[in-house]
């Protein structure tokens, strides 16, 4: 029994190591060929959301300032080159003072913390790149959220259409009835009431649709109509 146990575990272990993230499927690349609707939107937002470049920016210059670190092996380092007095002077004659002197100056403590600088550089291009990666499952995220959102108010809208339209021809219906006195004042004033509040939630239905959409399109860059 023990022995089975710990093998569900090892198994449940090696399966959740087995499904780390593939950052580069959480975005559609543009070679990928029959993607739904909502994945070609996800692709649009990636490429087109401003927010997006700063984190693929961020993690370049990262990469550029390690670059820059291990370069800085050689800063500790310096050369200088001194012409001595017969050089200066031609008419200067000894053989104790030479025409040039070349000097090496090594700086220890730039070396020596040289490694850190660049673990350091290392640890930053990691953040970017945890960043970019989150960025990439935010963009995914909100764009279905908002998606389904729109498709949510469009489906909305419809119902309230519709009822609108019931609610129209019961109002037209009662205000007939009412001219002709086959319907009261509290009847005809109820379903007037109804009617009217039925063409406010209709409004307000339309407005909220547009709203989605707007919120959708701002995230993909171009009209949702033009998606293809």
């Amino acid at each position: 029994m023990k022995t089975a146990t710990l093998f569900i575990f090892m198994l449940a272990l090696f399966s959740c190591y087995a499904q780390e993230v593939n950052y580069d499927q959480v975005i559609p690349t543009d070679s990928a060929v029959g993607l739904t609707f909502e994945e070609k939107l996800v692709r649009l937002a990636w490429k087109n959301y401003p927010q997006n470049k700063i984190w693929e920016h961020r993690t370049i210059q990262a990469e550029e300032q390690v670059l820059q670190s291990k370069l800085g092996w050689l800063k500790p380092v310096s050369i200088q080159l001194y012409y001595g007095e017969p050089h200066i002077n031609p008419d200067f004659n000894s053989t104790f003072f030479p025409r040039y002197n070349l000097g090496v100056n090594v700086n220890i403590g730039e070396i020596l913390t040289t490694p850190s600088r660049i673990r350091e550089k290392e640890e930053e291009v990691n953040i970017a790149t945890a960043n970019l990666h989150t960025q990439k499952h935010f963009i995914r995220a909100e764009v279905i959220r908002r998606h389904q959102k729109y498709l949510m108010q469009l489906e909305l809208l419809k119902v309230h259409i519709q009822i609108q339209e019931q609610t129209n021809n019961a109002f037209l219906d009662i205000t007939r009835k009412f001219k002709e006195g086959r319907a009261n004042l509290n009847e005809y004033t109820n379903t007037a009431l109804v009617y009217n509040q039925s063409t406010e939630r209709k409004l307000e239905s339309e407005g909220e649709l547009r709203i989605a959409k707007a919120q959708l399109e701002e995230l993909i860059g171009v009209p949702l109509e033009s998606v293809q």
